[in-house]
């Protein structure tokens, strides 16, 4: 079954396990995407674990390819990690679009969500191929890090950027996943982590994860364009 996800709908998800669609990537707030447009299979794993949330795939995801599309971020000659990727969307579009080093995407050692990551992969490739150094892995967070560290390129010992797209969903999984950031993402000023989550998430554990963040020496910084400012203090 093959459907559009790149339409107007404002729903938080797509799709249900094992569906397969084709994506491409648009400005944001944009309906329709350019006629150049990339297009990427996208087949969303039939996982039965669904408290990992990979068995949708979220409209973050979404608006974070969208994102990477339009060079919101800066990714050229970066190494990009995504944590929690689920079908790999953004990791995906950074890879044909974002003219980075080296992308390695990554979630739970899952079979079935490890072997849906690598053919969306393989299948992205076969119909784009100009592309950056693309590796699927699997990484429970918190744990293994020397595993995702050994795939970086001789040039790098950690990752220039980290992506999110509604990774933050359970509260008891936020140590474990900043503990990953933390070990994963290059200690520099030019370090990056670029995040969406939708309030489907809930503001307040959303506002758990900020604080815990800031906890361990993150900074929280307003992207520009972004809409709107939280005051943590009073969220």
């Amino acid at each position: 079954m093959t459907n559009d996800a790149s339409g107007p709908t404002l729903h938080p998800s797509f799709g249900h396990p094992g569906s397969c669609f084709v994506y491409r990537p648009k400005a944001v707030n944009v309906k329709e995407p350019d006629a150049d447009a990339p297009a990427i299979p996208i087949m969303v794993p039939e996982t039965a674990i669904y408290m990992l949330f990979a068995h949708r795939q979220w409209r973050a995801g979404m608006l974070l390819a969208d994102a990477i599309y339009t060079h919101a971020f800066d990714l050229e000659d970066k190494c990009v990690l995504e944590l929690g990727a689920g079908t790999g969307l953004p990791s995906l579009t950074a890879a044909i679009c974002a003219k980075a080093r080296k992308v390695v995407v990554t979630d739970y050692e899952d079979e079935t969500i490890i072997a849906t990551l690598r053919a969306n992969a393989r299948y992205t490739k076969e119909i784009n191929h100009d592309m950056a150094p693309l590796q699927v892995a699997g990484h429970t967070w918190g744990s293994r890090m020397d595993d995702v560290l050994d795939l970086l390129p001789p040039t790098h010992s950690h990752f220039d950027v980290v992506v999110l797209a509604d990774c933050v969903w359970e509260r008891f999984s936020h140590d474990i996943l900043l503990r990953s950031i933390k070990e994963l993402l290059a200690r520099s000023k030019d370090a990056r982590i670029y995040m969406v989550a939708g309030l489907h998430t809930g503001r307040s554990t959303l506002v758990h994860f900020f604080r815990h963040a800031l906890a361990i020496g993150l900074c929280l910084r307003a992207h520009h364009g972004a809409r709107g400012r939280w005051d943590l203090g009073r969220a």
